[in-house]
């Protein structure tokens, strides 16, 4: 078989983060060339139901950010016979607001985020959301995703993220760096497709348009291209 070789936490936190960003990517398919933009429609249309709903949510996340600790949870959390197998709604996972502020900071340090004018953890949990929101991110975290894939190839290996691996990145909020469950991270990790078209220099490029200017950005620079 195929030898497999465990990852650094670095360059698992940065697998995590590229993955969330491409799904914002994905979702609305973003991607623009004739091979890359029918590609990244076929991903998204075999995309979950979960990942569609995360992706509603994010669009929520102004609603979110008046949230304090003890606000009570949407009326979508916690709904009986979830958290347990595959349930359809991973909602309990997508607040900022369940994280130690570490955990807060260490994810923005990861999307290279300024946070200095954050001085409480609501503070830091209101940039995250927005952050996460609009898919701003340190496209850095690119580099170093391609740089994992390039020493698999060179080393004939693959990447093997562990269940111990990712329960180690796992935050309070019972997500990874950038907001996925652990369990999306497993599943798009596995997806060979998807691996490959996360590997393509127009969605990378694509990727960095809104990591470094957002949703917005990525939108501007499709329009400009008509």
């Amino acid at each position: 078989g195929v030898k497999r070789t465990r990852q650094s936490p670095a360059r698992c936190a940065a697998a995590a983060a590229t993955m969330s960003s491409a799904e914002s990517a994905l979702l609305p398919v973003k991607v623009h060339d004739g091979t890359s933009s029918s590609s990244a429609a076929a991903a998204a249309a075999s995309s979950s139901p979960r990942q569609i709903a995360a992706e509603e949510r994010r669009d929520r996340s102004d609603s979110l950010l008046s949230l304090g600790d003890d606000a009570p949870p949407p009326p979508h959390h916690h709904r009986e016979g979830e958290g347990e197998g595959m349930g359809e709604d991973e909602d309990e996972d997508e607040e900022p607001g369940k994280m130690r502020v570490s955990e807060l900071k260490a994810e923005l340090d990861l999307r290279g985020v300024d946070y200095s004018g954050c001085f409480d953890k609501e503070s830091l949990a209101a940039k995250l959301l927005q952050a996460r929101a609009t898919g701003k991110a340190n496209p850095d975290i690119i580099d170093d995703f391609n740089k994992m894939r390039l020493d698999e190839t060179i080393a004939g290996e693959e990447t093997s993220i562990s269940d111990e691996d990712i329960q180690q990145m796992v935050g309070g909020d019972g997500t990874l760096p950038g907001g996925l469950p652990p369990d999306m991270l497993k599943k798009l990790m596995s997806n060979p497709e998807l691996t490959s078209l996360l590997q393509s220099p127009k969605m990378q490029e694509a990727m960095r348009l809104m990591m470094t200017g957002g949703q917005s950005a990525l939108e501007k620079a499709m329009q400009e291209d008509h």
